[in-house]
This record gives structure tokens, sequence and C-alpha cells, in this order.
């Protein structure tokens, strides 16, 4: 899988990378031609994770992805600390695949993938950015108390359902589940001995 994701670091600005999961490593790029490489994450040999993060500048869609090596000895196992990166998607299908991928990738190792042109890649990049652009802007100009920051559907162009619809759809598909027809009845009577030969 590969495409454009933010992505964020305590010590440097976030930054818009191209990011490609392939051969057991998670691979910053600078750009799409993968020219110059930023990072990468290794996830071979590792425990991996992956969670949605809420950001504390309010950038939408983000999660980390944490490795933790794999290290054997003597017939016994241990952990190494945690390497964890973080990033945000265009939306919340994309911060889904992603993290899909991710979780499980080595069953999909062989698999070949859909690829984007090199326009949907600029586009997407594109958008990126300006969501970048937004949020650091809101965050230097404006006092966080006094101005509400912005959401992810006014900055992305997206719409997001709303919560009430999802959570009536929700409770439809459980009630529905739930319904028995009247045609299944559960017979209560003791089976009759069958006759052995």
């Amino acid at each position: 899988m590969e495409g454009y994701l933010m992505r964020h670091s305590a010590t440097m600005p976030s930054q818009v990378c191209f990011c490609r999961l392939d051969h057991g490593y998670l691979r910053f790029y600078t750009s799409a031609d993968m020219a110059c490489l930023v990072s990468e994450l290794r996830l071979s040999g590792c425990k991996v994770d992956v969670k949605p993060h809420k950001r504390v500048d309010n950038i939408p869609f983000s999660f980390t992805v944490e490795s933790q090596r794999v290290l054997v000895k003597d017939r016994t196992y241990a952990l190494s600390p945690k390497t964890v990166v973080e990033v945000s998607g265009l939306g919340p299908s994309v911060r889904s695949e992603w993290a899909r991928a991710i979780s499980t990738w080595q069953r999909h190792y062989f698999k070949d993938e859909e690829s984007k042109t090199a326009l949907d890649h600029e586009r997407e990049r594109e958008r990126l950015e300006e969501a970048l652009l937004v949020f650091r802007k809101v965050a230097t100009d404006t006092p966080r108390a006094a101005v509400p920051p912005p959401t992810p559907s006014s900055i992305l162009g997206i719409r997001l359902p709303s919560l009430r619809k999802s959570i009536m759809g929700v409770l439809e598909v459980l009630t529905s589940r739930a319904r028995v027809s009247e045609s299944t009845t559960f017979n209560t009577a003791q089976p009759h001995p069958v006759a052995t030969a």
C-alpha cells in the first residue's frame, strides 16, 4: 500500500510524506518518486499495534503505529522498547485502510495492490498540505480557548455522517438480529431412542 500521509514528530514539525508499506517496513519518503527516504519503521519480526489517536492540535484522522522487536534468547522472548510513529490520513476511510494494511501486512504480503496514478497521489498530497497549513495557522494565530478548532469536514471538504444516524443504523441491525421468526420453534421434547441391531 502506498499514498500520502501526514507524519508527526515530537522533534520536528509535522510534514506530508509519501508512505509505502513494503517488505516488512513502513517507509516515509519526501515525494512519490521515492528518491529521499525520511524514515522507516520496521514491522518484520516485531509486535505491531495500530491505534487511533486524538492529537492535542486537533488534526483529525490520526493514528499511531507501535512496533516492538521480539528478541529471542535461550527459549525466552523479550520485547525491545517501543518505536512509535504518529500519522494522519485524509479521512476516516483512509485511516482505516492504512490501519488494516499495517496490522495485516504479513497476510497480504504477496497480494498485488491497486496502484494510484501520479495525478491521484499529487491531489492527495495537495489536500494534506492545505489541511496542515490550516491547522498550523489556527494553532499560531488564535488562543486555544477563544476559538473552537476547525472541524475535519470544513477543512478536508468531506461530509461526515451524523452520530445519531450512525447509532440508529447500529440499533436497527442489532434489533433485526434479535428478532426470531415465528416459524422458528424450539422442540423441548426428549429425543426418541434409536434401535440398534
